[in-house]
């Protein structure tokens, strides 16, 4: 229902995913998150930077990053 929702506010099924994953269980590798929605590497970053960009993803300085999803009120701020 709350993947529904995200996509219904324009966001690719991928992308949604992703929030939805970090949202749940915390920050996270990219690696991580790749292999838990099984994408590949380059679809993965591809969405992560998309994420990012509209300030519903932060990421750490370090390498490698690990990516975390700001909170559901803010987002759906953003996309409103």
């Amino acid at each position: 229902m709350l993947l529904k929702a995200l996509v219904g506010l324009g966001l690719t099924d991928v992308d949604a995913g992703i929030y939805l994953l970090l949202a749940k269980e915390g920050p996270r590798k990219g690696k991580s998150i790749g292999e838990a929605l099984n994408l590949y590497k380059q679809q993965l970053y591809r969405s992560l930077k998309r994420l990012q960009e509209k300030g519903m993803v932060s990421s750490t300085l370090e390498r490698p990053a690990r990516f975390s999803a700001v909170s559901l009120e803010k987002v759906f701020r953003i996309l409103d």
